[in-house]
């Protein structure tokens, strides 16, 4: 019969008895970030870009997030973090800020013509950084990884 713990917890599959840091999912899963984000940062570095700054181009492109307020939200980083990456990006000339029309409140963020190539130089190193990762893996393997993964992150929220 199933204790309380399991059935509100689910299974439990560490105890401290055994427990070997090594094998841990939080251990092999921030390793594996730890080395993809070093190749990663590797390529950005060549385009003059953090792996973070790409991450904030992506999103201004892709349209989802044009805020501050938006991308401090998506990337889970204080304003004042996110305004100091901004005025980066300003400075290299990869975006433009504009006040919307209907809250002056509100600053938009856009991508320049610069920023648009750059992020586009930067997805394409990603792509290669991605594939490297997931060389020897089968699709149905990588989909299985991948949901493994949402699993974990809808049991941490």
């Amino acid at each position: 019969m199933a204790t309380t713990s399991e059935n509100e917890m689910g299974i439990e599959h560490y105890a401290t008895e055994n427990y070997q840091m090594g094998e841990s999912v939080l251990y092999l899963m921030s390793v594996a970030r730890n080395r993809c984000l070093c190749a990663l940062d590797a390529n950005m570095t060549e385009l003059g870009l953090t792996t973070a700054q790409l991450g904030i181009l992506k999103l201004v492109q892709d349209g989802s997030d044009d805020t501050a307020a938006e991308l401090c939200r998506r990337y889970n980083m204080d304003p004042g973090s996110m305004a100091r990456m901004l005025d980066k990006l300003d400075e290299k000339g990869l975006i433009q800020r504009e006040r919307s029309s209907e809250d002056r409140r509100i600053v938009r963020i856009a991508l320049t013509d610069a920023g648009r190539a750059l992020c586009e130089q930067g997805i394409t190193a990603a792509v290669k950084t991605l594939n490297q990762s997931v060389r020897n893996f089968s699709e149905e393997e990588l989909d299985t990884f991948k949901n493994a993964l949402r699993r974990i992150i809808a049991n941490m929220e």
